[in-house]
């Protein structure tokens, strides 16, 4: 086989030549890039990786559910004493309006 081999290919009949692309210089042969880069990561260290990224994938899920749950909860809470509230309010509201009316009546009775 004569040629040459850059970067794991074989770059046929054509050396290396160094093309300038500003202060340094590539010397990838003419052909296109179509082989591996030249620090190409294990299997092993891509599954690994893999791995690292479902486990915080599934932690940062995980952490958004229990958030959503703490926030639902705080809702139903001030949603239940906004409803105490509002049903105290009332009470207080139907009580004022029999003493008016008791008021109204005696001012009506003293004239």
């Amino acid at each position: 086989m004569s040629g040459f081999l850059y970067r794991g290919r074989h770059c046929g009949d054509k050396p290396a030549r160094p093309r300038s692309i500003g202060p340094t210089m590539d010397f990838s042969c003419d052909e296109t890039d179509k082989g591996p880069p030249v620090h190409m990561h294990s299997l092993r260290e891509f599954e690994q990786h893999l791995n690292d990224l479902k486990k915080e994938n599934f932690s940062l899920k995980l952490r958004i559910y229990f958030l959503e749950e703490k926030i639902q909860q705080k809702f139903e809470e001030s949603s239940d004493d906004v409803h105490k509230r509002n049903i105290e309010l009332k009470v207080e509201v139907e009580s004022l309006k029999k003493e008016l009316e008791e008021k109204q009546e005696l001012m009506d009775n003293a004239l």
